[in-house]
């Protein structure tokens, strides 16, 4: 399957790449890995957000279980 931009029968203009080089700057490996490194962390930052909405929503349906509190002999039946 080709994309439309693909077709050779439109001619020679159909097969570029889109591809733009605006200068001659050369990004080193170093540069790379940051980047990487950034966007992964900004992902876990945006999951970890996430996450804790769902379980504030989550909690929020199940209220908490109050500790019962000891029962006084006065409440006792006497049966």
């Amino acid at each position: 399957m080709q994309h439309h931009s693909q077709d050779l029968s439109k001619g020679p203009t159909a097969v570029k790449t889109g591809t733009t080089i605006i200068s001659e700057t050369v990004i080193t490996p170093e540069e790379i890995e940051r980047h990487i490194a950034e966007g992964k962390r900004m992902q876990a930052e945006a999951i970890r957000v996430f996450l804790g909405g769902a379980f504030r929503r989550l909690t929020a349906l199940f209220p908490p279980r109050h500790a019962q509190t000891p029962v006084r002999e006065k409440h006792l039946s006497r049966a």
